[in-house]
């Protein structure tokens, strides 16, 4: 009779990690999670004339780390 109890609760765990697991895709669809740390703008290169090493890595207010030319 334990062991009926037992697997029981380990059936009700695993439903409950299936539910929170399919939310993730719902959530990113959403917005509801912020995925975009690294954002890749176009810019100087080592390439043109004008590359500057300096300006091709930097933050912005919220803390996403901004990279220059990266393409």
């Amino acid at each position: 009779m334990a062991e009926k109890i037992e697997g029981g609760s380990k059936m009700k765990f695993t439903v409950v990690k299936l539910a929170i697991l399919s939310l993730i895709p719902v959530l990113l669809t959403a917005g509801a999670v912020d995925t975009m740390w690294l954002r890749i703008y176009p810019g100087s290169d080592s390439v043109s004339g004008n590359f500057n090493q300096a300006g091709d890595i930097g933050f912005d207010p919220q803390g996403n780390i901004i990279v220059c030319g990266a393409g």
